[in-house]
């Protein structure tokens, strides 16, 4: 059994590059750390078959799409909102070999930037001021892949989904300390006529082979389940209980940077009190693997311009998908 490793692309990535043409190692003269490591780069690198995208950010403003199809009264009208990241993303990699022939990789990807909101204050009579509020935002990814050794080559075995949290501002010891009131309790997909229930994204392992796989134009509806422990929430226009909003980002990609979001209807609350959204999308993307991430954000973000009463406060859980050939 080999001990506990922990290792980071960066560190990875000055060994290979450290190397000239003519000095480059086979796999077979890499150690198992590094041959786990240069097999997550060829994943990552390919624009085709990418597993491990994770990243939610809108990359400007000028991205940010309209949340509601209407306006309502209210003194604080959330415009367009969004997320956009300011510095590197940060990503470690922790591996650790569970025999001599299995071994398991935790992911950590983190963005820090700020949450954006365009808003009309609308509180006085006969006027609409509008403005700008920004949050600092940090947002913490996790992941868990699988790797086996055939004979003398490490191989991707399996991946699970991706779990998304708001951090806090990091503290006088500079650790990262999670920062959200929201969490997901259940996901339930439906297309073809499968439905598939999900309680844990870090439980939730897919293969190549068994990745969600959707033809062109397949319908893929989404029911998801929050629940939202905040002291003092704010409720939706007309319905107090929805303290949260939910959308879908879909169609990510690493390298073709296109932002399709879906707005998620609020649809009561189950027998555990927690609020019920649904949605859907019509798969319409280029066949290979993009990614869909659930997007659930507090309330107060959004609807309150008081930043320090209300940081950003979100969750997010996000797959890849496959779009099949013709």
């Amino acid at each position: 059994m080999k001990k506990l490793t922990s290792i980071t692309i960066i560190a990875l990535l000055l060994i290979l590059w450290g190397c000239s043409k003519d000095t480059v190692p086979t796999d077979s003269a890499l150690s198992d750390e590094d041959q786990i490591m240069s097999e997550i780069l060829n994943i990552e690198g390919s624009a085709d078959e990418d597993y491990f995208y994770a990243d939610i950010d809108e990359e400007s403003e000028e991205n940010f799409v309209e949340p509601f199809e209407s306006s309502f009264q209210k003194p604080i009208i959330p415009l367009r909102f969004g997320r956009v990241r300011l510095h590197p993303m940060v990503k470690n990699i922790r591996i650790v070999f569970t025999s001599d022939t299995t071994a398991e990789a935790h992911f950590q990807k983190i963005i820090r930037g700020n949450f954006v909101s365009l808003v009309a204050d609308t509180s006085e009579s006969d006027t609409v001021k509008l403005y700008r509020t920004v949050r600092p935002m940090g947002h913490e990814f996790q992941r868990i892949v699988h790797f086996v050794k055939r004979g003398n080559r490490w191989m991707l075995q399996d991946f699970s989904m991706v779990l998304g949290n708001s951090l806090g501002v990091i503290n006088t010891s500079e650790t990262e300390i999670v920062n959200t009131t929201l969490q997901i309790t259940k996901l339930v997909v439906e297309a073809n006529d499968e439905i598939v229930e999900i309680t844990d994204p870090l439980d939730y392992f897919q293969t190549r082979e068994n990745v969600f796989s959707y033809n062109h134009g397949t319908i893929v509806k989404l029911r998801v389940h929050v629940n939202n422990t905040t002291i003092d929430p704010v409720g939706f226009p007309g319905i107090p209980e929805q303290t949260e909003l939910v959308r879908l980002h879909h169609a990510r990609h690493r390298l073709r940077h296109i932002h399709r979001i879906k707005m998620f209807s609020y649809a009561g609350q189950d027998d555990y009190g927690n609020n019920v959204y649904e949605g859907s999308w019509v798969v319409g993307e280029w066949p290979g693997v993009h990614h869909a991430a659930i997007d659930v954000i507090d309330n107060g973000t959004i609807f309150n311009d008081d930043i320090n009463k209300y940081p950003y406060n979100s969750t997010t859980w996000s797959t890849p998908y496959k779009v099949l050939r013709p």
